[in-house]
């Protein structure tokens, strides 16, 4: 595993997949997106489409994402990202997945125990 600190937050490169916690407040944008993507392509050294695990500490954390970023890297997103989840202290966590599960074909999971996610890893052989 290799953690590096963005001013976006944490990314925690693991075998097969990615995890991220966002600082709050940020606002996903094109700017965030390819930071993250870049990141990836750094340490898996190839563009494969690898699963995305956002971690949401807290109900006071937040952050935005600019729906219009979805549309226009569409195809971008969907080369990048297997599938997304969210993992949150409740519900109020998942509102952003609206957006992904609307404008793109990545599928897109909420959960709010992380041991679901792990399920997900390892029913993929990811873990």
């Amino acid at each position: 595993m290799k953690k590096v600190s963005l001013p976006i937050g944490d990314l925690k490169l693991f075998p097969g997949y990615m995890e991220i916690s966002f600082v709050e407040g940020t606002h996903i944008d094109e700017e965030v997106l390819f930071q993250v993507v870049n990141e990836k392509i750094k340490f898996y050294k190839e563009e494969s489409c690898i699963p995305l695990v956002i971690l949401r500490k807290g109900n006071a954390e937040s952050y935005s994402v600019n729906p219009t970023l979805f549309v226009k890297y569409k195809e971008f997103i969907e080369a990048h990202a297997k599938w997304v989840a969210i993992v949150a202290s409740d519900e109020s966590g998942f509102e952003n997945l609206e957006y992904l599960k609307q404008l793109t074909n990545v599928p897109s999971y909420g959960f709010t125990d992380y041991r679901k996610v792990l399920e997900l890893l390892k029913e993929e052989n990811k873990l």
